[in-house]
């Protein structure tokens, strides 16, 4: 009777857990399986009251195989069979030898896991043999299992675990097993990125987001939130300004002038972290020296402009080049009106 009641209520707790585990598929994966072996320190309490034995010799080692199925990450069941080595009892001159073996089936769950470790509970249930010649209570019978330990994965082929199992009332093991995983993935497969809808592939492609499509774009690398004309280009940077003048042989900025440097100044505010230096050019009329110097005094003339209007002055650099970069040819008027010019450039 009472093996029937640990037998019924070792079912019922094995479906419990079961059904506990596989409810786990938030985290499934691909099933997987391994094989192990294991040996270590077994605990034996032959049962010898009214027998006239007395136990000498309780302890031994004990070793086994075993083969489980994991069908997700926590989750898994396990077969083993073990001999669990020999027990001794004794009266008067006689010492005989009791020996156990057993063979059982679990459902593991993970209560704690990382990328490469793992706690676990198991129960199950056993089929436990006796084999002895003394007269004491066998306990060739059906029992619950219960057990708890620890496994450490070194890849996803090996992993070395250490665990405790109480197989009966009379049965317990401490062991520590090496096991070989089959079809384990520790990362699961990544979701395939999601495809864009073909329309969306095929509207026309804006790299830098300034409103004009790569195709047409010969500034495609523009810094964010500068005004471009129709070649999606800067309005100020990386182009010239010869309409910047000054008043004859002065650094007086005319009028005109300040007008357009009053749309770079406004310009200038959507980037207020940007470093710009602020260039003037002259025509060939005139020695070298006196250009460069007349330059860098126009140069210089911008920026207090600039300044006046809100732009921080840590971040302009006035620099003058007088002739020695003309853009357009010093033989002729109008060239040299181009020479004469003011330019923008972004700086680190």
């Amino acid at each position: 009777m009472k093996e029937s009641r640990q037998l019924l209520l070792g079912c019922m707790t094995l479906m419990c857990v079961m059904k506990l585990a596989h409810g786990d598929t938030s985290e499934s994966t691909s099933s997987s399986y391994y094989f192990g072996v294991d040996v270590g320190q077994t605990y034996l309490r032959p049962e010898v009251i009214d027998t006239g034995y007395t136990k000498t010799d309780k302890t031994d080692i004990g070793y086994g195989v075993l083969g489980g199925f994991s069908w997700s990450q926590r989750g898994r069941v396990e077969a083993q069979y073990h001999d669990l080595g020999t027990a001794k009892v004794a009266s008067q001159s006689v010492e005989p030898p009791i020996d156990y073996r057993i063979f059982n089936f679990d459902v593991q769950y993970d209560l704690w896991k990382n990328a490469n470790s793992q706690i676990f509970a198991s129960i199950g249930l056993t089929s436990l043999d006796v084999d002895t010649d003394a007269p004491i209570e066998k306990e060739n019978s059906a029992n619950v299992k219960l057990g708890a330990g620890y496994e450490y994965f070194f890849n996803d082929l090996w992993s070395t675990r250490i665990a405790y199992s109480q197989f009966s009332g009379d049965t317990g093991f401490l062991s520590l097993g090496l096991n070989r995983h089959f079809g384990r993935d520790s990362d699961p497969t990544p979701e395939p990125e999601e495809e864009l809808p073909q329309e969306i592939l095929d509207e026309p492609q804006d790299q830098d987001a300034d409103g004009v499509i790569n195709d047409k774009d010969n500034c495609p690398n523009t810094l964010d939130k500068l005004t471009v004309d129709d070649r999606g280009c800067s309005i100020v940077f990386d182009r010239s300004f010869p309409d910047i003048n000054f008043e004859f042989n002065s650094t007086s900025l005319t009028q005109k002038s300040k007008s357009i440097l009053d749309g770079i100044a406004h310009e200038l505010k959507n980037i207020p972290d940007q470093k710009v230096e602020v260039q003037a050019h002259t025509d060939s009329i005139g020695s070298d020296f006196y250009n460069i110097w007349l330059s860098n005094k126009r140069a210089e003339s911008i920026v207090s402009y600039l300044i006046s209007h809100g732009i921080r002055e840590a971040k302009l650099t006035a620099k003058g080049y007088g002739e020695t970069m003309p853009i357009d040819s010093n033989n002729t008027e109008s060239g040299r009106a181009q020479n004469r010019r003011a330019e923008f450039k972004l700086i680190q």
